[in-house]
């Protein structure tokens, strides 16, 4: 395998760093607002996608959600999966990704929002339902589009929990 090497000035001093070409620098990563919250409360969950990389990155990050390209799970008590109320995602595929604005993720920093994940129980209303108490567990997966090369990268977040209290 080919590294690239980038030397950087930090202080006056070189440093010397290294990136494998087609190595993924980047992860996504799930963080409940509120670690606990009551049924009646909106489950709000910030959703970034981390560049561990020396070097910036040129990406389009689809973080609007529902999204085909970006897709949520949530298991609740009892590990039973928890079905999305009126959750109509787009159909986008990876090449329509392309027409939409990219954005540039830091070297060591991340890009992100809020997603609301709770249904809030209204005629209409589009989410998960968390009506009974207990531990969900929240996965996410999402395509990222190079737009520079056309390449995308498949990321999948570590599983992250909220606590439903009565």
């Amino acid at each position: 395998m080919r590294l690239r090497q980038i030397i950087l000035v930090i202080g006056g001093t070189l440093v010397v760093a290294q990136e494998a070409p087609g190595q993924n620098p980047l992860r996504l990563a799930l963080r409940p607002v509120q670690a606990s919250v009551g049924t009646a409360d909106p489950v709000i969950i910030e959703v970034r996608v981390e560049n561990s990389g020396s070097m910036p990155v040129r990406a389009i990050v689809p973080l609007e959600w529902p999204n085909a390209q970006f897709f949520i799970e949530v298991r609740g008590p009892n590990d039973t999966a928890v079905a999305p109320v009126n959750v109509a995602a787009t159909h986008e595929t990876p090449m329509e990704l392309r027409d939409r604005s990219e954005t540039v993720i830091p070297a060591g920093g991340f890009v992100g929002g809020r997603v609301t994940l709770s249904a809030d129980r209204s005629a209409g209303a589009r989410g998960f339902d968390f009506s009974r108490p207990g531990v969900y567990r929240v996965v996410a997966f999402m395509h990222v589009l190079d737009p520079a090369s056309g390449r995308g990268w498949a990321l999948a977040a570590d599983t992250t929990e909220v606590r439903v209290r009565p």
